[in-house]
């Protein structure tokens, strides 16, 4: 094995006693052993610093990092990359794990592809137990009674052509969760604006990675993520801003910073030409008007609603 490993594996964490061992059971078992772990602990407050602690005395491929006060879930995110010194680079949840080859099977095609940015498996959901999660069938959508939302079946293949408008489309405005826990060339991840103290933090960073180069999928099945009822899905809206954001942090979350935001990642991207990034501004542009339209329609008729309650009941 190299004295520099290959890949560097970030596990953020807070409060995953209860999965930890888990995941990092799964990255034992890797086919490819050339990596390190790099577990940054946003101050949990349960026995998470034992296990992390444990695990890096048995193996010194592990590092254990620890924030002094919660900085937030996207933040620890972009700390943990920080420490990241490799080639390539990927973000496991500290509540999922993956199948042996997952680091093998998305290096092959990143070292195939010059051209790809990240490279990514199929995902399977389990529950808290480890069984896959059922889907309704008429909805499309993963079912577990501790969901606040549906979560639909992610799509698959994004952002695999030649044509960067068209990648970045295929994030915008929506993505698939899954893509963010791909394996990554570290050197292009340095170049984007990360996730930083955004709410919609992960999409923002998935459209500038896929603006500087293709996404790669493998139809194996060989990332499990979980849903459980501490999981960031079974969070009502409150509690989900605090987990982005933490402590008195201001996040970022009101529609037009959120707008403004893709504009500076099309913008930042050197690659794009002058064309193709007014043509990506406009798109963001378009969707703000028309959205902002909308809400501002459903708020109408909503004080309306409540006006015309008002003289019901007077």
């Amino acid at each position: 094995m190299a004295s520099t490993p290959r890949v560097t594996i970030g596990i953020p964490v807070f409060n995953g006693a209860n999965y930890l061992r888990d995941v990092l059971d799964s990255v034992a078992k890797q086919t490819f052993q050339d990596y390190c772990v790099i577990i940054s602990d946003n101050a949990s407050t349960d026995e998470t610093p034992q296990i992390a602690r444990s695990a890096a005395a048995a193996d010194p491929r592990i590092t254990y990092k620890r924030n002094p006060v919660n900085i937030g879930g996207n933040c620890n995110f972009d700390k943990v990359f920080e420490y990241c010194t490799t080639p390539y680079f990927v973000w496991i949840g500290h509540d999922d794990m993956i199948a042996p080859e997952f680091l093998a099977t998305c290096l092959e095609n990143l070292e195939a592809n010059p051209d790809v940015v990240q490279s990514a498996c199929r995902t399977l959901y389990v529950d808290p137990e480890g069984k896959p999660t059922p889907i309704n069938p008429a909805t499309g959508c993963y079912e577990a009674p501790f969901l606040v939302t549906p979560h639909p079946v992610e799509r698959d293949h994004l952002a695999e052509g030649s044509d960067p408008v068209q990648r970045w489309r295929e994030f915008f405005p929506w993505y698939s969760r899954s893509y963010i826990h791909g394996l990554m060339r570290t050197e292009v991840v340095r170049k984007t604006g990360m996730l930083g103290p955004r709410f919609n933090g992960p999409n923002l960073f998935l459209c500038e990675l896929a603006l500087r180069g293709r996404f790669h999928m493998s139809d194996k099945p060989l990332l499990l993520r979980r849903f459980h009822p501490s999981s960031s899905e079974a969070l009502a809206m409150p509690e989900r801003v605090q987990y982005v954001i933490a402590g008195e942090r201001k996040v970022q979350r009101r529609f037009l910073e959120n707008s403004r935001s893709f504009v500076e990642g099309i913008l930042r991207t050197e690659t794009l030409t002058l064309a193709q990034k007014v043509q990506l501004t406009g798109i963001v542009v378009e969707h703000t008007l028309r959205t902002s339209g909308e809400r501002a329609m459903h708020k109408a008729m909503a004080r309306i609603g409540q006006h015309a309650r008002l003289q019901r009941a007077g």
